[in-house]
């Protein structure tokens, strides 16, 4: 069994201890992989804290970044917390596709434009409702519909064929 020595740690290990580098000489890496995991770690926790400083020193223009973000993608915002809520209560089947879940973000970006460009506030409001009395729907697209909100408030949590 072929035996290398890492040169930060000073130990000798297996070569399966070295990771794949085929661009490098002997075709791994120098140093051996918790070697690897201690530079990577440590090189995270100092980007972690130079983006603390850099926060902290620029707070309110940081602040004013992430709310213009946000107000420029509300829809994304609105239709991920609407996934979790539906996680949350188990009315989100498991075999939704990725298109599906665009299909889902869209209907969130129509609703936001609507509500930009009319004089009305609009909502996504499940057709069969997640949590009704007498049947629960899931968190699906074909089971979303925009419609104004004073509509979507009236019928509340309920559901008529």
């Amino acid at each position: 069994m072929v035996k290398r020595k890492c040169p930060r740690c000073q130990i000798v290990k297996d070569i399966e201890n070295f990771s794949v580098d085929v661009s490098r000489k002997g075709g791994r890496q120098c140093y051996c992989r918790d070697c690897q995991n201690k530079i990577y770690e440590s090189k995270k926790a100092i980007a972690k804290e130079q983006r603390k400083k850099r926060y902290l020193e620029n707070k309110e223009c940081e602040k004013q970044k992430m709310r213009s973000y946000y107000n420029s993608n509300k829809s994304e915002y609105y239709a991920r917390n609407a996934m979790r809520r539906s996680i949350k209560i188990s009315a989100s089947p498991s075999w939704l596709t990725q298109e599906d879940k665009e299909a889902i973000t869209l209907l969130y970006t129509h609703s936001q434009y609507l509500t930009e460009t009319t004089d009305q506030t609009w909502h996504v409001d499940h057709v069969v409702p997640l949590q009704g009395k007498n049947v629960c729907g899931l968190h699906v697209p074909w089971n979303l519909q925009v419609i104004p909100a004073t509509e979507n408030l009236s019928k509340s949590n309920q559901w008529t064929e």
